[in-house]
């Protein structure tokens, strides 16, 4: 008989028989776990709207007062055609690219007065009150304008636009006045619009977005009616 045979067969079979039981015993690999979709946020509550994707067409409409800085005052509103065209290299800032159609009805009641002399020694001037005179336009504005858009966080955007365009106003003036009588005369001036604001948006959804401009100033070259405009309104995508 081959005693160290048997003994290395014996051996094998131990070590078998252990590496079977410990492969028996050992728990099962976990199977990787599937991606799970984040709940819904709480009742009552929205999360963030993320930004819209790039590119494509806005419309806005957008309402604020208007107020002349030499006379006259009312409510005015714009419509905003606009689209972006960001260059490639750009990083951070936005580009987009508008048309901008506003108008307004400013009016304003002036008193007008004159100098009447008074008979001392020597003589004196005081003003007089001699009658009043009623301005009321019409203004019209077709301008072409760029904006910088910044976004701060998905959602929200600060930016800073310009344009320059051109001012249709048809402005009616009636006085009536001490001595003189009632007199109307009109006028259809067309001058340049510089316009120029600072501003900030927030993405109420992928198509909806909320455009407030607090500082919006209006320069129109040969009329009466320069005037700080700030604005608010929706922007809806095309």
């Amino acid at each position: 008989m081959n005693v160290p045979n048997l003994f290395h067969r014996a051996l094998r079979a131990a070590l078998a028989r252990r590496l079977a039981l410990a492969l028996a015993l050992a728990p099962a690999a976990p199977a990787l776990a599937a991606d799970v979709p984040l709940p819904p946020p709480p009742p009552g509550t929205t999360r963030l709207a993320t930004s819209p994707d790039p590119g494509g067409a806005w419309l806005g409409v957008s309402v604020g007062p208007f107020a002349a800085f030499d006379h006259g005052q009312s409510v005015g509103g714009q419509i905003d055609y606009g689209f972006e065209r960001t260059p490639s290299s750009w990083r951070r800032l936005q580009l987009e690219w508008h048309l901008v159609v506003a108008a307004a009805r400013p009016s304003a009641d002036t008193s007008l007065s004159r100098t009447e002399v008074v008979p001392t020694f020597p003589p004196t001037y005081r003003q007089v009150p001699s009658g009043t005179q009623q301005a009321t336009a019409l203004v019209a504005e077709l301008v072409p304008t760029a904006r910088l858009r910044l976004p701060v966080v998905p959602g929200f955007a600060v930016f800073a636009d310009g344009g320059v365009g051109v001012v249709q106003t048809v402005e009616k003036y009636q006085r009536d006045e001490m001595f003189v009588g009632a007199s109307t005369t009109r006028k259809n001036v067309t001058g340049l619009s510089l316009r120029a604001g600072l501003g900030m948006s927030v993405d109420l959804g992928a198509r909806t977005r909320l455009v407030f401009e607090p500082i919006a100033l209006g320069f129109l070259v040969g009329t009466d009616y320069s005037a700080f405009t700030p604005n608010i309104g929706l922007a809806f995508r095309l």
